[in-house]
């Protein structure tokens, strides 16, 4: 019982005791504001994320519209095209052929212009590289191998049913290859475009 009565009245079992009464006393003080920490980071990173995800929502949406507005304008362009080649080959009525004409003398300039300002929006949205190809297509097929070759069968004073064909027949079967191609490729650009089915890619046929 003695040693018990002199351990506590000691100096150092005095000081462990208001060393750990301290240790208890700013634990519990520096808890909340350590919490307070946390949670404050955790709003943020938070924040940032949600910030972030809004941008790449946008940038995706962005993206889906160019997509729909360049096919939009696309099968416009090629209808309006194929219908002055359609009538001129093949229609009973040369009245018509000069209404459809008529009607592509204004609209294909102004679907030419919305394809030139759509392939703007993708220096923004695309990759270099499918940037490129869309500026190419424009400069190097839509304009010079369909809208100049129109004009030229148009103003040719003695265009052949042979020429007119010709080019019919390209209208009608390459011009939309060439569209598609470029759609697909633009849709594989934004990650937007549905991949093929794992059966019908793995498929095999026993020999």
């Amino acid at each position: 019982m003695d040693a018990i009565t002199a351990t506590v009245q000691s100096q150092s079992f005095i000081q462990a005791i208001i060393v750990l009464m301290a240790t208890a006393l700013l634990t519990g003080l520096g808890a909340p504001t350590i919490m307070a920490n946390i949670n404050a980071r955790k709003l943020r990173e938070q924040k940032i994320f949600e910030v972030g995800l809004a941008q790449q929502t946008k940038i995706i949406d962005a993206q889906a519209k160019l997509l729909d507005d360049l096919s939009d304008t696309l099968w416009a362009f090629h209808a309006a095209v194929a219908s002055v080649s359609y009538y001129r080959s093949y229609g009973p009525d040369m009245k018509i052929y000069e209404e459809k004409l008529e009607k592509y003398d204004t609209d294909g300039w102004t679907l030419l212009t919305a394809f030139r300002s759509e392939v703007s929006r993708a220096h923004r949205l695309a990759t270099p590289t499918t940037y490129q190809t869309l500026v190419d297509f424009y400069y190097k097929f839509i304009v010079p191998e369909v809208d100049s070759r129109l004009a030229r069968l148009t103003q040719k004073p003695k265009s052949t049913p042979d020429e007119w064909c010709e080019f019919h027949d390209f209208v009608y079967t390459q011009v939309p290859k060439r569209i598609d191609h470029i759609l697909r490729l633009l849709a594989e650009d934004f990650d937007l475009a549905v991949s093929a089915s794992p059966l019908s890619s793995s498929t095999t046929v026993a020999r």
